[in-house]
């Protein structure tokens, strides 16, 4: 065996342990981790001396807004973005102009994301009323889930994201458990929304508080609650996105303790920001669910390090300067800017104390890949993973500007927070694209990922995934067809 490039006496980081050593790579797969000493040749040698060494980061949850708003982004401009974080594989959401509900709809995102993209990728796509039947289409296409948006009853910028009645939503069910796909979830319960939205609207409130009290806790954790049930009668698999307050975490710790398979994400704004740091942002701060301060963010990193919360994500969705500059708070639309942060920001962190680094390793890399049935391929530095490797520096303290970051419009609540980790050095497929933070080649190399096993690891306990014994691989799959 070839060693094509060896990255030397670095400090490797995995899900499960933090060890010196050098990582080998063979062409676009990981040879292994050895001891520097053995001085094992290679083609090309990376000093990462005094440095952190990860899998390559996947962001489960990004929206990169192509195809049908490009003006905000596309596959291009936000993979950039990610490289640039250390995110070398991302799922993308389907809330694009061209909301993926068809077979058809994947296979043109296939196209332009392969042509466009300098990272990885997958897809979700959307659950609507008019799509349940083709579900099993969807997955033949691709994707590695569907995605039911529970909060968005009313109209979302006239995309058609409102989800089945709950009657038609069971029957769908019923062909989600059949293909082996999970559920993603937006869970707000989307009544209280639309009520408290257009009362807000006619008694004239119009601030980011007033808009945070729109979507409360409770409706949060109603939706949660009535999820798991449904999901548990059907017996699926399911993934509960952006959990942003206190309340879910009980529901999902005793629905994983009932044995139900949930994936629990959380992203870096919830972790980190509160409504009192947010008020003088106003409309660049709207996300939804909101960013809820108070309690909330000190229970979520509980719950990272009791093992209830499994994934990050950043619902990174870039929007136009235009889009959140807007009198009423009401008009404006949520998303910003956040793959490009957040590594820096979950290695700030470990850096205080609040996480470890093996939960950078295992929260971003290693369990969304599991969640999403690409592990070992990738999120892992296992012998036959993709050669997609991040180098960090942590420790010297920064100042984040948006002008630095990259992506079409790069506007960030963190603006101006100061950061203790940052990505020098990322190799995809076994190519160091960024060296010392700058990228050396913009050239589309990313293809779109399919789910590699057939329900691998199983997400029903506290503590981490569990693998399946006798899970099917594509390959064996194909072999019995």
């Amino acid at each position: 065996m070839t060693i094509t490039l060896a990255v030397r006496n670095g400090t490797i980081v995995t899900d499960r342990e933090v060890v010196q050593g050098d990582l080998l790579i063979a062409g676009d797969r990981i040879a292994g981790i050895v001891e520097s000493a053995l001085a094992v040749p290679a083609e090309r040698d990376i000093d990462a001396t005094g440095r952190h060494v990860f899998p390559g980061f996947v962001d489960g949850h990004v929206h990169f807004r192509d195809p049908g708003q490009t003006h905000r982004g596309d596959f291009h401009t936000e993979s950039v973005s990610a490289i640039h974080g250390g995110v070398t594989t991302v799922i993308d959401g389907p809330n694009t102009g061209t909301v993926v509900r068809f077979a058809e709809d994947v296979e043109e995102k296939r196209r332009i994301g392969e042509a466009a993209s300098v990272v990885d990728f997958g897809q979700i796509a959307a659950l609507t009323p008019d799509n349940v039947d083709v579900i099993p289409e969807l997955v033949d296409a691709g994707v590695v889930a569907v995605k039911i948006f529970l909060g968005y009853k009313y109209a979302l910028t006239g995309l058609p994201l409102h989800p089945p009645e709950d009657g038609q939503l069971m029957d769908a069910l019923e062909l989600v458990r059949e293909t082996g796909v999970r559920l993603s979830v937006h869970a707000e319960n989307g009544d209280i929304i639309t009520h408290l939205r257009d009362r807000f609207r006619a008694e004239q409130r119009n601030t980011y508080l007033d808009h945070l009290a729109s979507r409360p806790a409770y409706g949060e954790a109603d939706a949660i609650s009535t999820i798991l049930r449904f999901g548990e009668a059907a017996g699926i698999r399911m993934e509960i996105r952006h959990l942003s307050c206190e309340e879910g975490l009980p529901l999902v710790q005793a629905a994983k303790e009932r044995g139900l398979d949930i994936v629990l994400e959380t992203c870096p704004h919830y972790l980190l920001l509160s409504s009192d740091d947010l008020r003088e942002q106003g409309g660049l701060a709207v996300i939804n669910p909101p960013i809820r301060g108070g309690q909330h963010p000190a229970a979520l990193l509980g719950g990272i390090r009791a093992g209830i919360i499994d994934t990050i994500g950043t619902d990174h969705g870039p929007v136009t300067d235009a889009d959140k500059d807007h009198e009423s708070i009401w008009d404006v639309a949520p998303g910003f800017s956040a793959v490009e942060l957040a590594v820096p920001l979950l290695l700030t962190l470990a850096e205080e104390g609040e996480i470890e680094l093996t939960d950078v390793a295992r929260l971003y890399a290693a369990n969304t890949a599991k969640a999403w049935d690409l592990y070992p391929r990738k999120g892992s530095l296992l012998p036959g993973a993709d050669a997609d490797v991040a180098i960090c520096e942590i420790g010297p303290p920064w100042t984040i500007e948006h002008t630095a970051l990259h992506g079409r419009f790069t506007q960030t609540p963190f603006q101006g927070r100061t950061a203790r980790g940052r990505v020098i050095d990322v190799i995809a497929g076994g190519r160091l694209l960024v060296q010392d933070g700058e990228l050396l080649d913009e050239t589309p190399r990313g293809q779109m990922v399919r789910p590699w096993f057939k329900g691998a690891y199983r997400f029903d306990r506290l503590y981490g995934p569990r693998a399946v014994q006798g899970a099917e691989t594509r390959e064996a799959l194909a072999a019995e067809a």
